[in-house]
């Protein structure tokens, strides 16, 4: 199935929108780290590992209906080579965070770019700043794949989650990168 995203705009805090707009959470354990994962009723609002996890953790989530089945399914699916979106995705966020995430979401596994590419391919070349601010907002991290996003130099730069885990997820994705590229 397509990526389908949902937009919803605010301008107040977006922890407090969230939270109005959840109605299920899980918690999924990974190789990595142990992963929540937020749903509104048109689909997945946030994706986070809890280990560091500043906007959310599960204790927080006490008061929503808890679906750890759901959640799995989401992220296996998400996480295939050619990924399959069984629920959309329930973006959350300024006007124009969610041009930045929908623009970041058709980022190529296994292709990671700069802040300054990502903004270029928004026609923005000089926004590049308040690019990468709204890169560090994604709220659904995994399938906006906030990680691909490197600095200009190649080096991987820092990833909210930490280091290690961007450097072994874009590692991974580059195995999974076919040799032939049609330009």
């Amino acid at each position: 199935m397509e990526l389908q995203i949902i937009e919803t705009v605010i301008t107040g805090n977006r922890k407090q929108a969230w939270m109005q707009h959840a109605v299920t959470y899980g918690v999924v354990t990974t190789s990595e780290a142990e992963v929540l994962v937020l749903f509104s009723t048109q689909g997945v609002i946030y994706i986070g590992m809890v280990q560091g996890a500043e906007d959310f953790r599960p204790e927080d989530c006490m008061h929503l209906q808890r679906n750890d089945t759901r959640a799995r399914r989401i992220l296996e699916a998400y996480m295939q080579p050619l990924p399959d979106y069984p629920e959309p995705l329930h973006l959350i966020g300024t006007e124009w965070m969610i041009v930045v995430w929908r623009t970041l979401a058709s980022v190529a596994c296994g292709v990671p770019i700069s802040y300054a590419d990502l903004a270029a391919r928004m026609g923005k070349r000089r926004a590049v700043r308040a690019v990468a601010h709204a890169v560090a907002q994604n709220p659904i991290s995994i399938v906006i794949p906030c990680h691909r996003i490197i600095r200009s130099s190649g080096d991987t730069g820092q990833y909210h989650w930490g280091a290690t885990l961007k450097k072994n997820m874009l590692a991974s994705e580059a195995r999974l990168r076919p040799a032939l590229h049609i330009l």
